[in-house]
């Protein structure tokens, strides 16, 4: 038996949250008219031109002495 991972994401609408499948969520995403649904303010994603990529958590610029 094969071992698969499905990657989801999760999206909101209101106050509405669902989780899906990566691939779709770029899709609904993509969409102009996709209903309202978008990423939370708190996802560990972002979505650009290029589809969802996972935000960076390096800090840019250099540290103030």
């Amino acid at each position: 038996m094969e071992n698969k991972r499905v990657k989801t994401v999760e999206l909101q609408v209101g106050k509405i949250k669902e989780s899906f499948e990566i691939s779709h969520a770029e899709r609904i995403l993509s969409m102009t008219n996709n209903g309202g649904w978008k990423l939370p303010t708190d996802s560990k994603y972002t979505f650009d031109k290029n589809g969802l990529t996972v935000k960076s958590n390096k800090k840019t610029g250099t540290k103030p002495e």
